[in-house]
């Protein structure tokens, strides 16, 4: 039984906006980390945070929707915008000129940031699957 049917519509929104409000911190802080492994987090820890993003944000917009087809269609999003960095698209460009637009539309094409969407979107029905199983506990 999936205890998040049980719940209403604006007690899951809720849920899924806190998600989204915790993790948005995280992954802006990527880019300003200066620790060890600095560059990787640099470079790819944010890629894991990103479809983690989308995907509760998305959730929180529509509550119902199949979290194993969000997870599928949020990766190929992710694929796409990968790829958008490939082509050199005036619009994108511009966009891609300020930290946010860079946050959001990426600066570079890198093969490696493909496993990275995989292990975000995998954690995204990881914290999905246990906030069902906490709001069964509620019971």
């Amino acid at each position: 039984m999936n205890a998040l049917k049980n719940l209403s519509d604006f007690k899951k929104r809720l849920l899924f906006f806190i998600v989204t409000i915790l993790i948005t911190p995280l992954g802006f802080a990527t880019k300003f980390y200066l620790g060890p492994g600095s560059k990787w987090v640099e470079l790819y820890a944010g890629d894991i945070f990103y479809p983690v993003f989308w995907y509760f944000l998305i959730m929180t917009i529509f509550p119902r929707l199949n979290y194993l087809l969000l997870a599928g269609f949020n990766l190929l999003f992710d694929i796409i915008i990968e790829f958008s960095q490939l082509l050199e698209i005036p619009f994108l460009e511009n966009i891609r000129e300020n930290f946010i637009g860079r946050t959001i539309f990426g600066s570079g094409f890198d093969k490696n940031d493909f496993m990275y969407y995989i292990f975000g979107n995998v954690i995204s029905i990881i914290i999905y699957s246990l906030l069902r199983r906490l709001s069964l506990g509620k019971r």
